[in-house]
């Protein structure tokens, strides 16, 4: 019989409901849903608070890639802008949708907003563009491509008009988020062209957030507070890592596998999400990360037989845009949260419960 000597005992009594109580803010379980349209492959970009998924899938047949969104169970194809290729990048918590989209003129990239039913191509002032991101005020940010040495400038696209971003000196730039207060990330060239760092543009100002010591970085994502993540080399020049950026210092988020890791999204309760891999390049999978903790996705799903190969989003009530493989399937997924529940009260009786288990331990040693 199992004997609980008096000392841990009564350490036991004493922290049973600190015990409970930290339990009930436990990472939660995940319950796998695969989405796309159909066809082999595809991957996901962003999630809103509502749970609708968008990103990118083969159609049936594996005849074109088309964006889609997935939300109420359904996924629906967005079609193009004439083109054989289209892929969405962000949608706001009103459903407006933005991506990317090859154009009936073949090579031609336009960046598009789906708002209701049809798909609109962006107005750009240079020869192409991209959509990487919209705020709840309609607000679009990405990339527009002008004439001169097929240049990439980052913008802000509002009411009709279009403002370019500039760049942290150099020749090129690109915007990936915005938050609803107009804070947008991305990454710049700088001065020379021969470094990329990740900025932070903030009334009217870019401001270059560094890296972990190499000579690159990318910002992928930010929240309301300001929080940015991104990649970034490291001093090695060969070594890619997750990073947060948060009141002015950018933390190294370490990888689980030992390779490279990459930061894909964030939300309002700083939950990060991304991709880790191992130094063999082969293999990796998904991470979540949560007030100082990595968690490897595959060890909290419900759902068996799922492998979760990366992590590109999650919304503020912890659910997750990634992609994964299941037997033949092999595409995006939504990772809906399972969040443990306490009844008013719980608490209380579950922790005297605790102590009543203990006591029964105790009096059968």
């Amino acid at each position: 019989m199992n004997f609980i000597p008096p000392v841990a005992f009564r350490r036991l009594l004493g922290f049973a409901f600190v015990f409970v109580s930290a339990s009930a803010t436990a990472v939660p379980t995940y319950t796998v849903r695969p989405v796309g349209l159909g066809g082999s492959y595809g991957n996901t970009s962003a999630i809103n608070d509502a749970g609708a998924v968008v990103g990118f899938s083969w159609t049936a047949g594996d005849l074109e890639r088309h964006a889609f969104v997935h939300a109420g169970g359904n996924t629906t194809d967005l079609g193009t802008l004439g083109g054989n290729f289209s892929r969405a990048r962000g949608i706001n918590n009103l459903g407006q949708v933005v991506g990317s989209s090859r154009t009936s003129q073949g090579s031609e990239l336009r960046g598009f907003l789906v708002d209701g039913a049809s798909m609109a191509a962006l107005p750009t002032p240079g020869v192409g563009s991209t959509a990487s991101g919209i705020n709840d005020s309609g607000a679009i940010v990405g990339s527009f491509w002008t004439e001169v040495q097929w240049q990439s400038l980052a913008y802000v696209y509002q009411a009709g008009t279009v403002q370019s971003l500039g760049t942290l000196g150099g020749s090129g730039s690109g915007a990936s988020a915005i938050n609803n207060v107009g804070d947008v990330v991305g990454s710049s060239s700088l001065a020379g062209d021969q470094e990329v760092h990740a900025f932070l543009y903030r009334n009217g100002l870019m401001q270059d957030l560094g890296t972990l010591g190499g000579n690159g970085s990318w910002a992928s994502d930010l929240n309301e507070a300001g929080q940015v993540v991104g990649s970034s080399l490291l001093s090695d020049g060969a070594t890619l890592r997750a990073f947060l950026y948060s009141d002015g210092v950018m933390t190294d988020l370490g990888s689980m596998f030992g390779g490279d890791s990459t930061a894909s999204g964030i939300n309002n309760r700083g939950q990060i999400v991304g991709y880790s891999g191992r130094p063999d390049f082969r293999t990796g999978g998904g991470f979540l990360h949560e007030n100082g903790i990595t968690y490897d996705l595959n060890t909290l799903l419900d759902s068996e037989g799922w492998y979760i190969d990366s992590a590109n989003a999650i919304n503020d009530r912890g659910d997750i845009a990634g992609s994964g493989c299941y037997r033949d399937y092999c595409g995006g997924v939504l990772l809906v949260a399972n969040h443990p529940v306490s009844e008013p009260g719980g608490t209380l009786l579950l922790g005297l419960g605790v102590v009543a288990f203990l006591g029964r331990r105790r009096s059968r040693a």
